[in-house]
């Protein structure tokens, strides 16, 4: 074991403290120096339990985390790392550690957080696919944290998403999502948490996960916030770290928007369309403009649908479906073909893929299903 193991026993013992960890950095150098030099005047400002494991200075549990992550292929991602997130690291309350699961590749890409509330109506579902699927489609990593809700159907509809997770890495909160995880495992996303193996949910690991969903990203999507959302903490820790934040307003009638309009009230940048965050993603990274499509076979094969399968589909719907028999399609030429809305289309294809008339293609493409 390398240094590594200090810094893991500092995410243990300085639970949900990382402002000391890093006071400590900065006074000694590093987690070992750190380990090795700290006095009870450090020391002042934990918690009698939190000392008396400080002072004990047992590494035992560290390296049985060390040894599970080797054994699971969970990395561990030090502050020291070349693929910690630069703008999480300068925060002014970055993780020790970061456990990650999956494909770590995605932490080079310009990300975007989107986020909502667990309570929400049709419009805020069909904003979630509409959003996570063009900000996907333009070269754009997605954030999410993996709630009941708009979350959920943002991580459904951007599997290979960043999954920030309020407890140890293997566990999946909420549990009844854990065929969604294992879909996003399959479809190349990640999954990262500052926590170590075996730490439950609890109320404050919120609280400080959405510190990192802030934190982790160049911008926040607020999708659709209710009164009581706790998307309100992801948006004051915007504030705090200058971050933009993008809102979708609401009807002053409508309860889901209670929150997102004050957002927009106390200097949230309203938004009505996936484009305005893409326009402000390809001006701060121009070399996402200049990124070639994927080349593809040219399908002009035809396929036929047996009309019975379509009877209760909608016109536009049908008329999608016989786009699609001719060749493969990207979602912005079916737009053309179709003459409908980006946003009405989006909701179409999920529920054509639904039944399974349609599938997407790499690329952001879509062809009948054989």
């Amino acid at each position: 074991m390398n240094d590594v193991l200090y810094d893991v026993w500092f995410s243990v013992v300085l639970f949900n403290r990382q402002d000391i960890f890093n006071c400590l950095i900065e006074k000694y150098g590093n987690a070992k120096q750190a380990f090795e030099r700290f006095t009870d005047e450090d020391l002042l400002n934990l918690s009698d339990k939190q000392k008396d494991n400080m002072k004990r200075r047992e590494l035992k549990q560290a390296e049985k985390i060390v040894l599970r992550c080797e054994k699971e292929n969970v990395e561990i991602i030090t502050q020291n790392s070349g693929i910690y997130p630069k703008l999480l690291k300068y925060t002014d309350m970055p993780p020790a550690v970061l456990y990650a699961k999956g494909n770590l590749d995605l932490l080079k890409a310009p990300k975007v957080t989107v986020i909502g509330s667990r309570e929400h109506d049709k419009e805020g579902t069909e904003n979630a696919i509409w959003f996570s699927r063009e900000l996907m489609g333009a070269g754009i990593q997605v954030v999410a944290g993996f709630a009941e809700g708009i979350e959920a159907n943002v991580n459904k509809t951007a599997l290979s998403s960043i999954v920030i997770l309020p407890c140890g890495i293997n566990y999946t909160y909420p549990a009844k999502h854990f065929r969604l995880r294992n879909s996003i495992m399959q479809n190349g996303g990640l999954f990262l948490t500052e926590y170590p193996f075996g730490t439950n949910a609890y109320k404050e690991n919120f609280l400080f996960r959405n510190r990192l969903l802030a934190g982790i990203s160049d911008a926040t999507v607020f999708i659709q916030c209710g009164a009581k959302s706790g998307t309100s903490h992801t948006f004051n820790w915007d504030a705090l770290y200058g971050r933009d934040a993008f809102v979708i307003p609401g009807s002053i009638y409508n309860k889901y928007y209670q929150n997102s309009n004050r957002y927009i009230k106390e200097g949230g940048i309203l938004v009505t369309s996936p484009s305005e965050v893409i326009a402000y993603f390809y001006a701060k990274y121009p070399y996402l403009v200049k990124k070639e499509m994927p080349s593809f076979p040219n399908e002009e094969q035809i396929f036929t649908i047996d009309n019975s399968l379509l009877e209760n589909f909608s016109e536009d719907e049908k008329k999608i479906v016989k786009a699609l028999s001719q060749k493969t399609l990207h979602i912005d030429d079916i737009v053309k073909e179709v003459n409908i809305s980006i946003a009405d289309l989006s909701v179409y294809l999920v529920n054509l893929e639904l039944f399974g008339i349609v599938e997407k293609c790499e690329g952001n493409r879509y062809k009948i299903k054989r």
